[in-house]
């Protein structure tokens, strides 16, 4: 992640402290690509939140689930390989475009 931020000038947070809610929420609606490893399961509530604060969800072989909203259809959400080494490839084509993307939307 840091040699992706560096190559592209892009603000990376990758914090693994715990935060108040609120400053995460306010921390999301900044977000444009909010990428969602596996956890403890490849589900995560986050998953939801990133989508309704207008992030564009970023989650290894997310065809392979199925939820309700099914988030992740390829229009809600962009597939990487499970050990992220397309990351780069998957999604900068899109985030170079995401303020045009957000507008049309």
């Amino acid at each position: 992640m840091d040699k992706l931020a560096a190559k592209h000038n892009l603000t990376i947070v990758t914090d693994h402290s715990k935060w108040k809610y609120g400053k995460f929420l306010e921390l999301l609606k900044d977000t444009k690509v909010f990428v969602s490893p596996f956890g403890l399961g490849e589900f995560s509530g986050k998953d939801y939140e990133a989508i309704l604060a207008g992030a564009l969800l970023v989650k290894p072989l997310a065809s392979k689930f199925q939820s309700f909203p099914n988030i992740y259809e390829p229009h809600f959400v962009i597939e990487t390989k499970n050990d992220f080494s397309d990351l780069e490839e998957q999604v900068m084509p899109i985030l170079s475009h995401i303020d045009d993307l957000r507008t049309k939307g």
